[in-house]
């Protein structure tokens, strides 16, 4: 994954230089940049930095606002001055608010003014955040259907806000891990993530990743490992970005990779094996000793047909693993468990969906099986958001099914 730093064009005085401290030190890989209207003379500064960019249009508190079709001569004046900086810093992508008010397909007809292929879309809440002295509205682009009249109409790309798909999802009643299900189903180009105090609110919000109450592993884990997902939190201090770099390392402890086991992988797997939750979850209900358990893991590593995978995150933590153990030509089973840090979080069924797609990708026509205790809800629960479907029951246990 990469993660990006979001900043305003007019912070030139203090974010600057930490934002190239930051860089060079490897802590997130692009600056995605709010074009405040009349800035033009900051381009320059932007630019010593040699950073890959991303640029934000203006939205609705500064004049912008595709929603209005009274708006469409200004609407095009600012993005003038967007595209600007989007030339000047070879941005790839220009993000885009859908405006407030009006009606849907008016900001498509006006997405589609800016003849600009770097433009994409982005998702709102519901209800926009507005002096009390202004009339009610709606956001353009709170749900799929919106943003997908604007795809379809512009021809343009999406970049999903997690936070205002859960703010638009409790305006509109629904689900909000569905919601953004429903989202994602329109192949992001890039993400917004910060968290937000309340599930519940219908307002949008930038606090820090570990202050909210959002799961970011059940957001994170599961999104392709090319994502582009730019950090929306609070930055508290004038003259540093150092909660930005906290955010980060909370961020990528949820940028989870697979790999295949290691003979350094041993004693992990060791105190994985023997943590009491995975006893409770494993058919022998017992701890293995370390003898037995070096030779059966040196056993794993050679042979032809089992294959153990290790996931670790960005931040080289061990995550869990996964095994798959050949029954015939066709079918494998399954053996899944998570780190007890990692549980909670949200990420097992993410991880173990992604990481047994793609065994099935490699392992063409191949089925691949769970045996789980009727008791062990949480193993069953997982599996089932996995893409596992029950089959039957043997000698007392689920067999759960998935193939691809």
């Amino acid at each position: 994954m990469e993660f990006g730093l979001k900043l305003w064009s007019i912070n030139t005085d203090y974010y600057l230089e930490e934002a190239r401290r930051l860089y060079e030190k490897g802590v997130y890989s692009y600056i995605e940049l709010y074009a405040v209207p009349r800035t033009l003379n900051r381009i320059e500064k932007w630019k010593t930095l040699d950073i890959p960019f991303i640029i934000h249009c203006p939205h609705s508190s500064h004049g912008f606002n595709l929603a209005s079709k009274e708006s469409e001569s200004e609407n095009l004046k600012l993005f003038e001055e967007t595209r600007l900086y989007a030339d000047a810093l070879n941005a790839k992508y220009i993000v885009v608010h859908g405006g407030i008010g009006g009606v849907i397909s008016e900001t498509a007809r006006q997405f589609a003014l800016l003849k600009d292929s770097r433009a994409i879309i982005e998702n709102k809440p519901y209800l926009p955040i507005l002096p009390s002295d202004y009339a009610p509205t709606t956001c353009r682009g709170y749900d799929k259907n919106e943003i997908e009249t604007v795809i379809k109409s512009a021809g343009c790309g999406f970049c999903l806000d997690f936070v205002h798909a859960v703010c638009s999802a409790n305006s509109l009643k629904t689900d909000i891990y569905g919601h953004i299900k429903n989202f994602i189903e329109l192949n992001p180009a890039m993400y917004h993530l910060s968290n937000m105090n309340e599930l519940d609110s219908e307002y949008d919000s930038h606090i820090h990743l570990s202050d909210g109450k959002l799961k970011i592993g059940r957001l994170l884990a599961g999104l392709p490992d090319n994502a582009k997902i730019t950090l929306e939190t609070e930055k508290e201090y004038v003259d540093s970005l150092s909660d930005f770099e906290a955010d980060i390392l909370q961020a990528k402890k949820y940028d989870i990779s697979w790999r295949k086991a290691a003979k350094e992988d041993l004693e992990k797997l060791f105190d994985l094996r023997n943590d009491a939750e995975t006893i409770k979850s494993s058919f022998t209900d017992k701890k293995v000793d370390f003898e037995d358990h070096v030779k059966w893991f040196s056993k794993v590593l050679s042979s032809e047909d089992q294959f153990l995978f290790v996931a670790e995150n960005a931040n080289k933590d061990f995550v869990g693993q996964v095994r798959f153990d050949k029954e015939n030509d066709r079918d494998f089973i399954v053996s899944f468990s998570i780190s007890p840090e990692f549980r909670g979080s949200g990420i097992a069924s993410q991880i173990l969906n992604k990481q047994t797609n793609q065994f099935c990708l490699k392992q063409r026509g191949c089925r691949l099986k769970a045996h789980i205790k009727p008791e062990n809800i949480k193993s069953l629960h997982c599996f089932k958001n996995a893409g596992f479907g029950e089959e039957q029951i043997i000698d007392g246990n689920y067999c759960y099914i998935k193939e691809i």
